[in-house]
């Protein structure tokens, strides 16, 4: 196999390509004009002699204009970081530029293919062209273990970041074990021709397989056939697309809260809760929040208090729960949005009390916080009172404060279900099995749906504890199809 490395050659191979991408000719000067200079200042020869090199001088810069072409640069990948920098490599090959193709594809899904790339682009692509450097065999030993690929359109989104973190994760574990030699990450920051070049890539490579994660319809297809051609099979995270595929990974987020609705149930009888989510919830928390209002407005013991939608900041969230707590002098369980949980939790001990009933999120931060309440206590800062029989204040005087320390008490519950971004970890499982040339048995369907499949509560929290305790407070703790139940999918 050739593989494509950035360096183009023009010769008479490739004039279809100069012709569509040079600029235009300017013109040519003819033997008679030289023949009327040469008449006009015969007389003086030495003076001829200099105007005539000038002209030609002139005569080659033009003609380099017009036929030299503009050569494409060759344009880094931009690869997603890999916090297992030492056992997941990235990509960094150099491609040309090409033309975006968006404008000549039809809205119509079946219309849409590869065919509507340029074929003498994609020529160059993928080093059919005689012009191209053959590399063939210019692999890392990493690549001659197999690769597997991962490319994203963009990652804009906390969710989105969880799902690449679960990626790299599950990578990571399978390059130790000697499952796979290298796993190469493409982030595109949503330019067509960089994710055409980047699957390109994956193909001069001869990848065992590439998962293909958040990317429109139209971009979807054209990548998903590409790797169709060339035989490599193409693992989907929520596919804009019904095929194309060879199994596409979803989350089942619905399902997600209808488990965080049960347990608040179950722990809350009656009373009322507040719920604080994010003014900008993604696609996966706006399912979860539907399916959790729904559930819990079907039970006439629970009563909503408030549902707030600051931004993801304590002094936001702090406003915004100031006048519902004024309102609501005993709250009995606060809600909080996904990646909030430390937040809304620490908003709520800044006005001195601990939640009856808190039900927070699976990430780091949020769990540390919870597991200082149950085990030394969080120390705040509230106004002090004033003594009695004493003298109000000046009204320039600094209010004071004291210090008080929040524990955790007895019958205050903590819950956080975990999340379902472990569909990240679970495509890289269907990914490898696919990649060794397993095949999905006929009885299992080729959209697998994922969800939450653990709750942390006060009493199990120990052990998560322990487990995110250095991590940094985004990292979000979640799991993904194990090996035994991936292997009772394949053949």
């Amino acid at each position: 196999m050739k593989r494509y490395t950035g360096k183009y050659s023009f010769n008479t191979r490739k004039q279809s390509y100069r012709k569509k991408h040079q600029a235009k000719g300017v013109g040519v000067f003819s033997g008679s004009f030289l023949g009327r200079l040469a008449e006009v200042f015969k007389a003086d020869l030495q003076r001829s002699i200099a105007i005539l090199t000038a002209a030609a001088v002139i005569i080659a810069a033009v003609l380099v204009i017009c036929f030299a072409g503009p050569v494409a640069e060759a344009s880094s990948n931009s690869p997603v970081p890999s916090k297992n920098a030492a056992t997941v490599e990235t990509q960094g090959d150099e491609d040309i530029v090409i033309e975006d193709p968006a404008d000549t594809r039809p809205e119509d899904y079946n219309a849409v293919s590869t065919d509507a790339v340029d074929d003498d682009i994609l020529a160059g692509l993928t080093g059919e062209d005689g012009g191209i450097d053959d590399t063939s065999g210019d692999y890392s030993d990493a690549e001659l273990k197999g690769a597997i690929g991962v490319v994203f359109d963009n990652v804009n989104t906390a969710g989105e970041t969880a799902i690449l973190q679960k990626i790299e994760e599950a990578s990571a574990a399978a390059i130790k074990d000697g499952k796979i030699g290298t796993v190469k990450f493409y982030n595109s920051k949503g330019d067509l021709n960089q994710q055409l070049q980047d699957m390109r890539s994956m193909v001069n490579i001869n990848a065992k397989a590439v998962i293909l994660a958040v990317t429109d319809k139209e971009t979807f297809v054209m990548l998903a056939g590409m790797a169709k051609t060339a035989g490599i099979p193409v693992i989907a995270i929520n596919a804009p697309v019904n095929e194309g595929y060879a199994v596409n990974i979803v989350e089942d987020a619905s399902a997600w809260g209808q488990k965080t609705a049960d347990y608040l149930k179950q722990k809350l009888l009656s009373g009322n809760y507040v719920a604080v989510t994010n003014s900008k919830p993604d696609d996966m928390e706006k399912q979860r929040l539907n399916m959790l209002s729904s559930t819990l407005s079907a039970n006439t013991a629970l009563k909503s208090a408030a549902s707030i939608t600051p931004s993801n900041k304590q002094g936001s969230i702090k406003t915004a729960l100031s006048p519902v707590i004024k309102d609501n002098p005993q709250i009995d369980a606060v809600i909080s949005g996904q990646g909030m949980g430390k937040n809304v939790l620490n908003a709520c001990l800044s006005f001195g009390t601990v939640p009856k009933i808190y039900i927070g999120d699976a990430t780091a931060g949020c769990i540390k916080l919870w597991y200082q309440l149950k085990t030394t206590g969080v120390e705040i800062e509230k106004a002090a009172p004033s003594p009695t029989g004493t003298a109000k204040p000046a009204k320039s005087a600094a209010p004071k404060t004291e210090k008080v320390t929040l524990k955790a008490q007895a019958g205050e519950v903590f819950g956080a279900e975990s999340l379902p971004y472990g569909i990240g970890g679970t495509a890289f499982q269907f990914a490898l099995r696919l990649g060794e040339g397993k095949k999905l048995k006929s009885t299992v369907s080729s959209t697998y749906k994922y969800s939450s499949t653990f709750l942390i509560t006060g009493d199990n929290i120990d052990q998560y504890y322990a487990n995110v305790k250095d991590r940094p407070d985004n990292y979000v703790i979640c799991d993904w199809i194990s090996d035994a139940d991936a292997d009772a999918m394949f053949e």
